[in-house]
């Protein structure tokens, strides 16, 4: 098979794992790489009680027709696959289907170009032998092949690895394909290059720190996937916001930087997208359900922009 065919087949099925997300190339490794572990808080901090107990909202302004935001998960588990009832109503009900990025052609490129070392640089090259031994194992439990491991960039194998491994279409995709299948109007709130600016910002080093700490502790790691999974199917994002907030390292603010720019920054940028779409009315938009609660979460921007939120499921 084509070494280019390959490597564009991993990147696609990178998109299907986790679309959200240059970093210039390292050719030697890093020391310091000590394992560390969790520090669990059990009662975050900051963790909001508004806009927390509905995975689906109305959105109106006026007399416009009303919009609708449905919370997705980036998973393909059965259940929640099942779409509720009020979900496919308020798509039938809408003309316009968002998501946070579509997956066409130039953004799989451009996917691979940020996902995978051109030169000759490895990630081999960057992990000691046992770290990097294990980082396979668990890649290949994703269908990932060794040739492609080998050029993965570390903050692409990171987020990889905490996301469940997916054996078909996530939840918005699935949502993409009835949209299409609606002949409705498709549009992306974001580029790919804009969701990867959170790692596009880390150096090599916290990057592997990053990777490192996901091997670590990676059984703590596919614990949380089935409490992830049954929060959001009781619609709780009181729970899925402190459970995103509960593992830390204190001292080190790579965390806590990753997750302003992965929520709170992205959170401004798509309500500044898809605020002519609501004023329009009759656009069913779908994005990552932690986006929505929080003071600065979508729906509480929206709130203050002057828009009347109600929750529908």
């Amino acid at each position: 098979m084509p070494y280019r065919y390959t490597f564009m087949k991993e990147s696609l099925k990178f998109f299907v794992l986790f679309f959200l997300f240059w970093q210039s190339p390292v050719v030697t490794a890093v020391v310091g790489q000590e394992c560390r572990d969790f520090v669990i808080n059990e009662s975050p901090e900051n963790v909001p009680a508004y806009f927390a107990d509905a995975l689906l909202w109305k959105v109106t302004r006026k007399d416009q027709a009303p919009s609708y935001i449905f919370g997705t998960i980036h998973v393909s588990d059965p259940r929640v696959l099942q779409i509720p009832d009020p979900v496919i109503t308020a798509m039938s009900h809408s003309r316009r289907f968002a998501m946070e990025t579509v997956p066409e052609a130039e953004e799989l490129v451009t996917l691979h170009q940020l996902m995978f070392y051109t030169d000759d640089s490895r990630l081999s090259d960057l992990l000691d032998e046992d770290k990097f031994r294990k980082t396979v194992e668990i890649l290949n439990s994703y269908n990932m092949s060794d040739e492609s491991i080998i050029r993965l960039k570390p903050w692409a194998a990171y987020l990889t690895m905490n996301y469940p491994i997916n054996n078909s279409l996530p939840l918005d995709m699935v949502l993409l394909e009835i949209a299409r299948q609606q002949d409705m109007q498709i549009m992306g709130l974001e580029s790919i290059t804009e969701q990867l600016s959170a790692f596009t910002s880390l150096d090599n080093r916290e990057q592997i720190r990053l990777l490192i700490d996901t091997l670590c502790n990676y059984d703590l790691v596919l614990h949380g996937f089935e409490e992830m999974i049954a929060l959001y199917l009781e619609r709780d994002l009181h729970g899925l916001y402190s459970f995103s907030l509960r593992r830390s390292f204190p001292g080190d603010d790579i965390y806590d930087r990753l997750f302003k720019k992965l929520l709170i920054d992205r959170n401004h940028l798509m309500v500044e997208r898809m605020d002519g779409l609501l004023r329009e009315g009759g656009t069913f938009v779908a994005i990552g359900a932690l986006h929505l609660t929080g003071q600065e979460g979508v729906l509480a921007l929206l709130d203050r922009a002057g828009y009347e939120i109600e929750a529908v499921y």
